[in-house]
């Protein structure tokens, strides 16, 4: 009767428009993610792309039930070994969504194809999803989704620090109990109920009230916490970072000693904190235009800093864990007469300066960024400079891959032995070991106290920063260490005094930054003069 072509034209309009959608999507959450991976998290347009596959998969349904069983049982044991795959191999250093999306998302587009039709293959996936076991975890498994992190979460604010893994393995079992009360009593009670019923119609805008209402009164609390330590911090914004005092430029800074002995005492946190909690995340330095190269270049301007115009010069060269450091050699450069010229590329750590990476690090990031350190290389070698300062990101990262520490060795390797014939002085600079929590949260955190906001770390977390310690012995570079400024006694504080340490889990602030200029020009000239404090 003509209508079976046109819904044919309809479905395969509705095909096309969702998969150039998604395609779209997809791009964008792999460029966004190589440049904001926290934003890209949680981005609905980076993720539209997997809602566009299942869309897909949904106008396809037909065609799909027509495969062959035997090809159809083969595809959802690929998807099932796929989100197996994900789970076990993906950790904190992978970069998502992304490229690394792929994986689970089509994997489980398989899974649900390998079950589209009447007949369902006898080896396949499916027989091992319909038992019982199965298809109850399954029907709970949205709302376990919802309640596993939040319960970690919570748990870990409460104690003050890390959780072990049998302890959180124990917090998921009480995750998943939560889960089955709330779908035997609220999720799926509300599935079910008819819409013209009485009790539906009360609940819906009820439910939705209740969710207002908490936002509201949580956003209410922060910013009765938020406003007191901005006015406070308008009024002194003296830094009381004690590191212009002579102490040993080896040991930990007495600052950091106190920081740590008041989080054990579970002190509060100072009232007057610079910078501003509010305004925490834009205290950054920022380079002059074009002096970096954006996330898609590979060169930049040379620029000169500090005293642009004197004859000795400093080269600092890595990511932007080189770029928190500028306040300090800025401060430095004005004091003692030193022209700095950035090589500086966001996101482009030393694991992948000679184009390698880890195994989730996209391919095109790589390629940007092996092209922008030979350029960058090329360039230091024709500056000459006095000293060519190296650092980078990471030495605090969780899970760490072995491949990626290696492959960072090897850059700061390969840029150290390059330069030494360029330069008179290559210094090596230690990272930051990190903190495991966001600032933010853990300041603004319900009863925060000094220990909530010190992270504790295990001794297997220093390895890392170590062994470029002896990297740098080993190739005849200077060693910069800077562990005792941030930690003591594998302790690291949030707040030192009354300034808060860092932006993020990795990044420092640019106002402490700053308190640490005399201890830094006091080491950097040590390590110039090839007896870097030991």
């Amino acid at each position: 009767d003509g209508r079976m072509p046109r819904l044919l034209r309809l479905l395969l309009s509705l095909l096309i428009v969702v998969v150039l959608a998604s395609i779209a999507s997809l791009f964008w959450s792999i460029h966004y993610t190589s440049v904001l991976p926290a934003a890209a998290y949680f981005s609905t347009f980076t993720r539209a792309w997997e809602l566009g596959l299942g869309a897909a998969l949904a106008i396809v349904a037909l065609s799909v039930a027509r495969i062959p069983a035997p090809i159809r049982a083969a595809l959802g044991w690929f998807g099932l070994a796929g989100i197996a795959i994900a789970a076990v191999t993906f950790s904190a250093t992978t970069p998502f969504p992304g490229y690394a999306a792929l994986l689970p998302t089509v994997g489980a587009a398989l899974v649900i194809g390998a079950g589209i039709g009447d007949q369902h293959p006898r080896l396949g996936v499916g027989r091992l999803l319909a038992i019982a076991p199965m298809r109850y975890i399954g029907d709970r498994s949205y709302a376990y989704y919802l309640w596993h992190w939040p319960v970690l979460i919570i748990a870990v604010e409460y104690v003050g620090h890390e959780l072990s893994v049998g302890v959180k393995l124990l917090l998921l079992v009480g995750a998943f109990l939560l889960s089955v009360i709330t779908f035997r009593f609220f999720e799926d009670p509300i599935r079910r109920a008819p819409w013209n019923n009485l009790r539906t119609a009360i609940l819906v805008p009820s439910s939705v009230a209740a969710v207002v209402v908490a936002t509201m009164v949580c956003l209410t609390l922060i910013n009765a916490k938020v406003v007191p330590l901005e006015k406070a911090s308008a009024a002194e914004q003296s830094v009381t970072l004690q590191t212009g005092q002579q102490v040993p430029r080896s040991r930990t800074l007495p600052a950091v000693i106190a920081a740590v002995r008041a989080a054990r005492r579970g002190a509060k946190i100072p009232s007057v904190l610079t910078p501003p909690v509010s305004k925490l995340l834009d205290d950054n330095y920022v380079f002059p235009s074009g002096c970096v190269p954006t996330s898609d270049q590979t060169t930049s301007t040379i620029c000169r800093l500090g005293s642009a115009s004197s004859a000795k010069s400093i080269v600092i060269f890595g990511d932007s864990h080189a770029q928190m450091w500028m306040p300090t050699l800025l401060a430095m450069a004005a004091r003692d007469d030193w022209a700095v010229i950035p090589l500086v590329k966001s996101n482009c750590n030393p694991g992948v300066w000679l184009g390698k990476g880890f195994v989730n690090t996209p391919q095109d990031v790589i390629s940007r960024c092996h092209a922008w350190y030979q350029w960058a290389l090329g360039q230091a070698k024709t500056l000459h400079p006095d000293v060519t300062l190296m650092t980078g990101c990471c030495g605090g990262i969780p899970g760490y891959a072995t491949r990626l520490i290696a492959d960072e060795k090897r850059g700061f390797s390969s840029l150290g032995t390059a330069m030494k014939r360029f330069s008179t002085s290559v210094v090596l600079m230690a990272d930051n070991d990190g903190v495991s929590k966001q600032p933010v949260d853990c300041l603004l955190a319900q009863g925060a106290t000094m220990r909530t906001c010190t992270t504790r770390w295990p001794a297997t977390r220093f390895a890392f920063i170590n062994g470029l310690a002896k990297l740098a012995s080993n190739r005849g570079f200077g060693s910069l260490k800077t562990r005792g400024w941030f930690c003591y006694q594998r302790q690291c504080p949030m707040v030192v005094g009354q300034t808060i340490v860092y932006r993020d889990l990795g990044h420092i602030t640019q106002t402490y930054a700053l308190a640490l200029s005399t201890v830094f020009r006091s080491t950097f000239r040590s390590c110039i003069l090839d007896v870097c404090p030991r």
